[in-house]
């Protein structure tokens, strides 16, 4: 997954308001699973939105890579 940093914020943003992860995905033209994934990767990181969006761009690449690498090693262990 090689979504840049103002997506990822915009992601943050919708998803502060409430806004599902649905109507998220089809607002910003990505797939709902990448929105899953970048939830539950914020939702671990025990931060709030706010918090969130006032980090760096290399801290928030950070988070979002981490979480990225570990879900794909559990979906390709599942896809055995």
């Amino acid at each position: 997954m090689s979504l840049n940093i103002s997506l990822i914020k915009q992601v943050i943003k919708q998803l502060e308001l409430g806004t599902s992860q649905r109507a998220t995905a089809s607002a910003l033209s990505i797939s709902k699973s990448v929105v899953g994934k970048l939830a539950l990767r914020l939702q671990n990181s025990q931060l709030s939105y706010q918090r969130l969006l006032s980090l760096t761009d290399s801290e928030l690449h950070a988070i979002i890579s981490v979480s990225y690498t570990h879900l794909r090693a559990h979906e390709t262990v599942l896809d055995l």
